[in-house]
């Protein structure tokens, strides 16, 4: 995606309310910057948004189902672990013991060796 057509495209998200033209822009950047860095970007915006925001923003079930997948416990360290839960709890203002997301759940989980 070249910078001049970024803009455009942030406009149009923000402007949009048919969610046909929201879908159709988002797979557009996905495919030209590639998923892995479009969950990163998606990472940081929904960090500047407020706690309200980020709690009412919901994984579906097949998303935590897949991350769960790829954090087993015995692939990564405690520390990885660690750092996950303390940025989750940081993010959304959140006390490690009520700790409720599943998947952030499931993290601690692992940190905790269960």
């Amino acid at each position: 995606i070249y910078t001049r057509d970024v803009g455009k495209i942030i406009s149009e998200l923000d402007s949009n309310n048919d969610e046909k033209v929201i879908y159709k822009r988002i797979l557009l950047v996905a495919e030209k910057l590639g998923k892995g860095w479009l969950s990163l970007d998606f990472i940081d915006w929904l960090s500047t948004k407020d706690k309200d925001k980020i709690d009412a923003f919901t994984l579906p079930d097949y998303i935590v189902n897949a991350l769960k997948f790829f954090f087993p416990s015995e692939i990564y360290s405690n520390t990885t672990y660690n750092q996950i839960v303390e940025r989750y709890c940081k993010l959304t203002e959140t006390n490690i013991d009520d700790i409720n997301d599943s998947f952030i759940c499931h993290i601690k989980e692992c940190k905790n060796g269960k």
